[in-house]
């Protein structure tokens, strides 16, 4: 399944950046949920703590009271890794590029579509569902694998599975630096990915000795790590407010991948 995706580029200029902050963990073993923090902090790990751990021959446990905060029963399932290297300079030039494409002329994007595969590769705008039956038109993505163009040649195998297995489309003529842009990035995020997985990986063992599968493993060696570029179309000032806003914007939903990355996004005032 996959395993990382970039994110969102440019959501509505009103809406502000979410902050973070660092947290402390906890050796609660059994919870109640009514004693449950209504407010729970972002757990972070710096990267070079993280590669430490990751690369140490040895079962390192430094990391587990983090993953546990992160993780456990009462986190958030967010986990936020600082100071990568070469990340930042990655998120500028890829992040900008999914603009460019939302404002390609229709033509030019429908030719990168692929309704075979549910709009799953190449470029998706108004065919997913929020609430009910309603089309989301508020976003567009472009789908591509970061780490194989082509992920299988089991022609039998593509047909089953058209949604993971699809070759990559790239919109090369339009904008050339998009492929390797969102390649260079997406990987970056993949092999963080891998190294935190490992942590995980050791967090069940302590908990649960008898866990033998390896999440890690199973991002290494996957083929259909599926990379979503995102852009937020502007939103008009005159739209109306209503309880239904928050499912325009992303809503509640289940990623089905191992494991989900993310980078923070780029704002712009238009």
């Amino acid at each position: 399944p996959p395993a990382s995706s970039p994110p969102a580029s440019s959501p509505p200029a009103s809406s502000p950046p979410t902050t973070t902050a660092t947290t402390t963990t906890t050796t609660t073993t059994t919870v109640n949920p009514l004693d449950i923090p209504k407010t729970v902090p972002c757990v972070t790990i710096p990267y070079t703590l993280l590669k430490s751990c990751a690369t140490s021959n040895s079962n390192s446990t430094d990391l587990l009271p983090s993953i546990k905060s992160a993780y456990g029963y009462t986190g958030l399932g967010i986990l936020a890794v600082t100071g990568v290297p070469g990340l930042e300079e990655k998120r500028l030039k890829l992040l900008p590029l999914i603009e460019r494409f939302a404002n390609l002329p229709e033509s030019v994007k429908k030719s990168t579509e692929t309704p075979h595969a549910s709009y799953q590769v190449g470029w998706s705008h108004g065919n997913e569902k929020l609430v009910g039956s309603t089309l989301d038109f508020s976003k567009g993505s472009y789908y591509c694998n970061p780490l194989y163009d082509v992920p299988s040649t089991n022609e039998t195998l593509i047909k089953l599975y058209p949604s993971f297995l699809e070759p990559n489309i790239w919109p090369t003529s339009s904008i050339p630096e998009f492929e390797n842009a969102f390649k260079s990035c997406g990987r970056t995020m993949v092999e963080v990915g891998i190294m935190l997985s490992k942590q995980c990986d050791s967090y069940v063992k302590s908990e649960c000795p008898t866990y033998s599968t390896s999440l890690s493993d199973l991002i290494k060696t996957s083929k259909c790590c599926k990379g979503r570029l995102l852009h937020y179309f502007p939103r008009s000032s005159t739209s109306p407010s209503s309880s239904d806003d928050f499912s325009s914007w992303c809503g509640w939903h289940n990623d089905h991948g191992s494991l989900t990355s993310l980078l923070p996004p780029i704002y712009t005032d238009e």
